[in-house]
């Protein structure tokens, strides 16, 4: 199995989300340079994405499809690619990474690489393809400063812009 497939399955198994919605997100917006992994043989344990968007004229790298093999759960494989993917962002330039926590227990975790906040967050992409939950009110999104930025006052909404 091709390490795109391995990531395929991986997304199915952490996600449940539909082939269809998997295969749009590999056609239109993967790319190796925006994958990080840890794979053992052909299967993918743990990944993760860096998908390059603007938010208030800065460039941020968000942080998507964060997934480990449900067995493999509890060895530290996502907190090893969360640290590789704020040293990736840093060599990229972005100003900021951000994610949005799936709920209370992820938002605390990523609270200790030093995301902050839960800001409502509006996606805009060049096609119906939606990065975030699928229901805005729910998208809260933490942010990561990596170089000087300002960070939006709290309560507020944040648009992401594809810029990729």
């Amino acid at each position: 199995m091709n390490t795109a497939e391995a990531i395929k399955k991986l997304w199915k198994e952490a996600f449940g989300d539909s082939d269809e919605f998997i295969e749009q997100f590999m056609e239109c917006y993967h790319t190796p340079d925006r994958a990080l992994f840890i794979e053992n043989e052909d299967r993918v344990l743990s990944m993760l994405h860096i998908l390059p968007f603007d938010m208030n004229g800065k460039s941020v790298g968000y942080m998507y499809g964060v997934a480990t093999a449900y067995e493999e759960r509890g060895k530290g494989y996502a907190s090893k690619l969360v640290e590789l993917a704020i040293e990736v962002a840093r060599e990229r330039g972005f100003h900021a990474l951000v994610t949005i926590p799936a709920d209370e227990k992820l938002r605390l975790y990523y609270e200790r690489f030093g995301f902050k906040g839960s800001y409502r967050t509006l996606f805009e992409m060049p096609d119906s393809f939606d990065p975030g939950t699928g229901n805005s009110e729910s998208d809260l999104l933490s942010i990561l400063p990596l170089r000087e930025i300002v960070l939006p006052e709290t309560g507020s909404q944040v648009r992401l812009k594809w810029n990729g």
